[in-house]
């Protein structure tokens, strides 16, 4: 685990400008929740939960949206630890550091795009 957390180190920048630029061709990503992401999770193999998040009321929008299933218990949670820890960019995109995901246990980043009041998050597994 800790050699693919210094590839990760090691590529930062150009993995995550293949992340921005791979998901700028998809049009919003808030247009694809009433799909459940599929496009998401098929253009990301690695990707295992994609949820939104208002930026205004700092509440979870969706459910925890999985590759193939739903979970509604996190609608509506407080998510303001969240969006305090993010550095959005100009681009209007964030990244996090790898990390143990509570929801999977496998180390991912998260990335961040916001889009009017929604940011949507995406955990992808490293």
């Amino acid at each position: 685990m800790k050699e693919y957390m210094e590839v990760y180190a090691q590529n930062r920048k150009k993995i995550e400008s293949f992340i921005e630029e791979s998901i700028e061709n998809l049009a919003p990503l808030c247009s694809h929740e009433e799909n459940n992401f599929k496009t998401l999770f098929s253009t990301f193999p690695s990707l295992e939960l994609v949820y939104v998040v208002s930026s205004t009321t700092k509440k979870q929008t969706s459910a925890n949206i999985f590759k193939y299933r739903v979970d509604e218990s996190e609608r509506d949670k407080d998510r303001s630890y969240l969006l305090e820890r993010l550095e959005i960019k100009e681009n209007d995109f964030a990244f996090a550091q790898p990390y143990q995901s509570s929801a999977t246990s496998n180390i991912c980043i998260t990335v961040s795009k916001k889009e009017g009041s929604s940011i949507v998050f995406m955990d992808l597994r490293l």
